[in-house]
């Protein structure tokens, strides 16, 4: 009987750190990173700048406490 192939293994989903325009950082999905920018370059009178969008992680602490696996600078 012939060997299965096992399935190929999914690749792991990708971040980048940011800051916002008061300075948090934040940890965000690479994939959102067209909709970081423009959401970080909303004046902040205008209410939609007012909370972070729910796919950026907010960091509390420093970002020294952020480890990664095989990263990469684009």
């Amino acid at each position: 009987m012939p060997k299965k192939t096992p399935p190929a293994a999914a690749s792991p989903k990708r971040y980048f750190l940011a800051r916002d325009p008061s300075c948090h950082w934040y940890l965000v999905d690479a994939s959102k990173r067209v909709e970081w920018m423009r959401w970080a370059d909303l004046d902040e009178d205008d209410e939609a700048s007012w909370n972070a969008p729910d796919y950026a992680q907010r960091l509390e602490g420093s970002v020294s406490q952020v480890e990664f696996s095989d990263p990469r600078e684009l």
